[in-house]
Order: C-alpha cells, then structure tokens, then sequence
C-alpha cells in the first residue's frame, strides 16, 4: 500500500473554532491514528478550504467512518475510547452509530461492505454502513491540522473519494423515494 499524500492546513482562526470542529480535533487525539476517517459535512468543509472555496452548508456534528477492514480499531474500541472522553452512546436509534456528550455529537460508522459481509453489531444492534464506503475509504488523504493547541491528523477522502461517497447517498435517497 502506498503512502496517503499529506496536506497542511492552518486552523487557527476563529472558524475553525466553531462546532463541531473542536469535537474533530478532539477524535483525532482520541482514536488510534489512522484507524478512521471524517466523512459528511466536515469532509466536505475541508474540501472546501482546501479548494479556497466558501464555507459550504453548516453541520452539527462529526461524522466518521472506522477503518474496520484494517483491524486498526473495532467499534468496541472505538466505543470504550470515546465513553472514557465522556460520550454515551444512543440507544434509541436501529443502528449503533450515534454518540451524544450534551451539544457534541460524534456519529462512528463504517464502510458499507463492512456491515453488510461482516454484521458487525453492538449490542444488540448492527452498525451504520455508509454507502460508497467501501471504494472512498480506499482512497484517502492526511491533512494535517494545526490548531491553536496542537497539530492533529485528520484522514478524509480525496476528492475522487468524497465524489464516491455522495454519489452512493444520493443514490441511496433515489431508492428511498422511489420505494415511497
């Protein structure tokens, strides 16, 4: 396997201290390095600034993917490290994905043949395979962070990666709405 490319971003800005980013740092110094990925809406905003585009659409939380196929980390572990930094995870959802620490919310889930091939659960309850997942967690960068208090890694997928993941969540909305 070939090295990821790594890319340098300075945060250190008032907008970087805005939610949910802090709540992003905080999971790159919590996780095992490389054991996961940031997807969804921080994806995309990094995207962005690394475009020198505006700032997309706002979001509220974190969204990531583990790296279960690696065996860096299990969702166990993942959970157990996220519990000692004070997030419980939601029991009121079909999918055991969803970690709650009051306003923080951090949403832990994996690739899509993961938890269709593997079934993954916790207890009790599969965990929440992301579309795309698969290909896109295949095909990552490093970004190196650097914030007011430190540098931290972030792993997201490159741009051709991203474009994968949309492209499996639009079509999973399309299969939703032609089955309503």
């Amino acid at each position: 396997m070939s090295a990821r490319p790594l890319v340098s971003v300075d945060a250190r800005s008032g907008a970087w201290e805005e939610s949910p980013w802090p709540s992003a740092f905080e999971l790159a110094r919590v996780l095992p390095q490389n054991s996961w990925t940031l997807v969804g809406g921080l994806m995309v905003k990094l995207h962005a600034e690394l475009a020198g585009l505006p700032s997309p659409r706002a979001t509220v939380d974190v969204d990531s993917a583990l790296h279960l196929e690696t065996q860096a980390i299990t969702f166990a572990e993942a959970a157990a490290l996220l519990a000692a930094a004070g997030y419980v995870l939601d029991d009121s959802t079909k999918h055991a994905y969803r970690f709650d620490r009051g306003a923080d919310r951090v949403d832990v889930m994996c690739s899509d043949r993961q938890s269709i091939w593997r079934r993954h659960r916790c207890q009790g309850r599969p965990l929440f395979g992301i579309s795309g997942g698969t290909r896109a967690l295949q095909q990552t960068i490093n970004v190196d962070v650097e914030t007011a208090a430190d540098t931290v890694r972030l792993v997201v997928p490159t741009l051709r990666g991203a474009l994968v993941l949309k492209g499996g969540r639009l079509g999973q909305h399309r299969s939703v709405v032609r089955a309503a």
